[in-house]
């Protein structure tokens, strides 16, 4: 699965620092430690940022969903519950996944790890 957008953005920016330090290195300019410096110190800044956000990232991932009301027709995903969904069960990284009253209570406080079987994937989906 894709990154969110912010963390693919700072994933992005490592990659253009890299590539900044990268020119740097291969212009065949005569070294000037001032100017390497400063780009590696992007770099590692970058490296840090990105770094960051997915340790948030993974902090929030083993808890539980949050929920928006459903605006859209369908039924309820939990174990193909025949219910109207009333609900968006949204976890990081995984795609909203429609809930009735019922199944909301009950994956209220669960990880996805917890309940994905439940909603058809194995544990690593």
């Amino acid at each position: 699965m894709a990154w969110p957008p912010e963390i693919q953005e700072a994933e992005d920016r490592i990659y253009q620092a890299r590539d900044a330090l990268l020119a740097d290195v291969e212009s065949g300019q005569p070294y000037n430690a001032t100017r390497r410096h400063a780009l590696l110190r992007n770099l590692k800044r970058a490296q840090d940022e990105f770094l960051d956000m997915v340790a948030r990232l993974a902090q929030t991932a083993n808890k539980g969903p949050s929920f928006e009301p459903a605006t859209d027709d369908g039924t309820c995903e939990f174990q193909k519950c025949p219910r109207d969904a009333k609900y968006h069960a949204r976890w990081p990284l995984v795609p909203p996944k429609r809930v009735c009253e019922n199944h909301k209570q009950f994956v209220e406080a669960k990880s996805w790890p917890d309940v994905s079987a439940a909603f058809g994937y194995d544990k690593t989906g």
